[in-house]
């Protein structure tokens, strides 16, 4: 473990704004799918949030193979499309976070390759970008011996206020970066397991999603970072959400597994791999939150967990069990590698899709 602090390199970027109008259709249950953007070229990561503050509400981030990076607004007739950058590596997977107190509004962070693509080898980069006076700007932010394919961000250090930044990939290593006296400030933790697919803060820390089916929590302690082994599974995780009591993450064997105080509750969804792991509230007309995957078949379904209200002994559940109920309320026509959620101006709670086509979907409910 090290401390290093991480150089700046500030520039400013060219914007490219063009406008788009596309068509939408009606899929399931008062869901509505929408395409956003095709944007040519297969999709790693997107993203929601307040990535520019010279307009009301949020924007969906998007980051591609080609090393471009995209921010989508949505408009009275249809959707604006900006490059943010064109970076020398593919960018693998992003996040909207605030970094930075001091700008207004969300940055975005990307991680994937430094240079070419992730099929390279080569090593791993995170960058991060934001809106100031009209001009989008990026910073390298880190660099590590692999590539990055993993971010998040919230307060998993008590030793330090406000939020820290995780990136994490397939250097064995994870990293912490937080502000420190007018720089950002790295932390290293390993080895891990495997390769990271996924992270996201909960659990009491960060909770890891590795290529060797290891579901690991990084913690703080008194004497260091720990990690604990959640629970290895017999397939490759990919993506994972948590909060503060359970955990959610989705595999290459096409089944979501929830993680809470009952256990684990693996939930076959797909003969493909899923690339999809959200907790939302999806359905205004039932109490709590819903589950959101998608996957290698192009679908994106919303499961809903509900106590069994009477017996079934042909299915064998019993009155109080968990029982799953699903939607599809989204496609594609080719693989999709990543699905987010959060409000966008005037559709609400969106569901935000996107991967090997170069479409970015959008999953609203109308009804």
């Amino acid at each position: 473990m090290m401390n290093t602090s991480v150089p700046r390199s500030l520039f400013a970027l060219p914007l490219l704004l063009l406008g788009s109008c596309q068509s939408t259709a009606k899929v399931n249950s008062g869901w509505w799918q929408e395409v956003a953007a095709d944007l040519g070229t297969k999709l790693g990561g997107c993203t929601l949030g307040d990535l520019d503050p010279s307009h009301p509400g949020q924007e969906i981030g998007v980051v591609a193979e080609d090393g471009r990076v995209y921010c989508l607004r949505r408009e009275r007739r249809g959707w604006a499309q900006e490059e943010v950058v064109h970076l020398p590596g593919e960018q693998i997977q992003c996040l909207a976070c605030d970094i930075f107190p001091n700008l207004p509004g969300d940055e975005l962070v990307t991680v994937g390759v430094a240079m070419g693509s992730e099929e390279d080898g080569g090593s791993g980069a995170a960058w991060v970008h934001w809106k100031e006076a009209g001009q989008w700007r990026s910073e390298q932010v880190l660099t590590d011996t692999a590539l990055f394919h993993a971010v998040a961000f919230g307060d998993v250090d008590p030793r330090h206020a406000g939020g820290e930044l995780i990136l994490a990939g397939f250097s064995g290593h994870v990293h912490v970066l937080r502000r420190g006296d007018g720089e950002l400030v790295s932390e290293s933790f390993g080895p891990l397991p495997g390769n990271v697919k996924g992270a996201a803060v909960g659990l009491g820390g960060v909770v890891l999603a590795c290529d060797d089916g290891s579901l690991c929590a990084m913690r703080r302690a008194a004497s260091g970072w720990q990690l604990e082994i959640l629970d290895r599974f017999p397939t490759a995780l990919a993506r994972v959400s948590a909060r503060q009591g359970r955990a959610l993450v989705c595999a290459n064997d096409g089944r979501l597994r929830l993680i809470d105080a009952e256990g684990v509750q693996a939930i076959p969804v797909s003969s493909q791999a899923l690339r999809g792991a959200v907790f939302d509230e999806l359905d205004p007309l039932a109490d709590g939150e819903e589950l959101a995957t998608a996957g290698y078949d192009g679908r994106v379904r919303v499961l809903a967990l509900r106590d069994a209200l009477e017996d079934d002994p042909e299915r064998g559940i019993l009155r109080g069990d968990r029982v799953v109920q699903e939607i599809q309320v989204g496609r594609d026509d080719d693989r999709l590698h990543h699905l987010a959620s959060g409000s966008l101006a005037g559709m609400g709670t969106c569901l935000v899709a996107c991967g090997y086509s170069g479409r970015v979907l959008v999953m609203s409910r109308l009804d």
